[in-house]
């Protein structure tokens, strides 16, 4: 062969191989995933393995793994059309399997796969894994995948039916809040400028700082220090006129919308008034946030159409807020 056939050959070989590439990422890029999506109500967990991408999805077959000290599996079932296996649950291992039925097409697109209810055994935090999955499509063909998606379940044992169970539960998984060392949570408990800075940074990512200016450093606590220190240099948390950062005082409803506010980098309203019948109460350092805020519905008024904004914040109001800060939280409720 010919130095010139032989280069004209590799020549066509790249053109060939380079038409090739982007329909090959393309289907790389289209390969089904699967993902664990969790909710909270009345005292259960409800689990969806939740499929992207899926193409002539015809049966699949499911096996998890969790902590049979922690939460028990209540119920699972699919949500479409076909035949579903009763779960074989034992030690903690779940296996769950479910086909179509007869010559039709496995699913496409994007569908929920299985959804699981769990009961909680006792306080605490149980990881649910799925630790593989085979996916059979209509021809019979079977894929057996490694997905090792893990979901982390949590039990406070006093927040069963609150308003805020769900917005709690998505804040413990992102990891920015915790329970207590006997199992609650405790929704209803006022919460400190310490408390509620050190929530608020770790929901940013923020990185613990050293030592801070405040008069009072010596007394901040170990856990909160840090990510005082990071919330007061970036510049969204500062101290009283002696100097002072008070971690032990309450934090009033009207401050921790002001610093959600300043902390997700949203502006203070032109506009400072609002429809609330104490409106004239809101101090000017905080009213524009303030309406900044409820018109954004991150904040809502008291279910007699006040703010109050010098009552203290809860627990559970300051976890509310930073959620819906973030798109993490839940319905708007009228005892924000």
């Amino acid at each position: 062969m010919s130095k010139y056939l032989r280069k004209t050959k590799v020549m066509l070989l790249l053109l060939v191989f380079s038409l090739m590439l982007p329909v090959m990422v393309q289907a790389a890029a289209s390969a089904p995933t699967l993902e664990l999506r969790t909710s909270y109500s009345n005292g259960q967990a409800r689990v969806i393995i939740y499929g992207r991408n899926l193409n002539d999805l015809y049966a699949y077959h499911f096996f998890l793994s969790h902590d049979a000290g922690k939460v028990k599996l209540k119920q699972a079932k699919s949500g479409n059309a076909g035949f579903g296996i009763a779960p074989k649950t034992a030690e903690g291992k779940i296996e769950f399997a479910f086909t179509k039925v007869g010559p039709i097409e496995g699913l496409n697109g994007n569908a929920e796969l299985a959804e699981l209810t769990f009961e909680f055994v006792s306080p605490g935090m149980s990881q649910l894994v799925l630790d593989s999955a085979e996916l059979v499509d209509s021809k019979l063909d079977k894929r057996t995948a490694k997905p090792v998606l893990s979901q982390p379940l949590f039990h406070f044992a006093d927040l069963g039916g609150h308003w805020s169970e769900s917005a709690v539960y998505e804040a413990a998984a992102s990891g920015f809040v915790s329970g207590y060392s006997d199992g609650t949570f405790q929704p209803e408990r006022k919460v400190t400028r310490a408390e509620f800075t050190v929530m608020l940074a770790k929901s940013l990512g923020s990185a613990p700082g050293e030592r801070t200016a405040f008069a009072d450093d010596s007394g901040l606590p170990e856990w909160a220090r840090g990510y005082i220190a990071a919330a007061a240099a970036e510049g969204w948390i500062s101290g009283y006129a002696d100097g002072t950062f008070r971690p032990d005082r309450l934090m009033s409803r009207e401050e921790m919308t002001v610093v959600a506010m300043r902390a997700a980098g949203l502006p203070a309203a032109a506009e400072a008034e609002t429809d609330f019948t104490d409106d004239e109460t809101i101090s000017d350092w905080a009213s524009g946030f303030v309406a900044a805020a409820v018109k954004q519905g991150i904040v809502a008024g008291k279910g007699d159409g006040t703010f109050q904004p010098g009552g203290d914040s809860t627990r559970a109001q300051a976890v509310t807020v930073i959620g819906r800060l973030f798109e993490k939280g839940g319905v708007m409720k009228d005892d924000l």
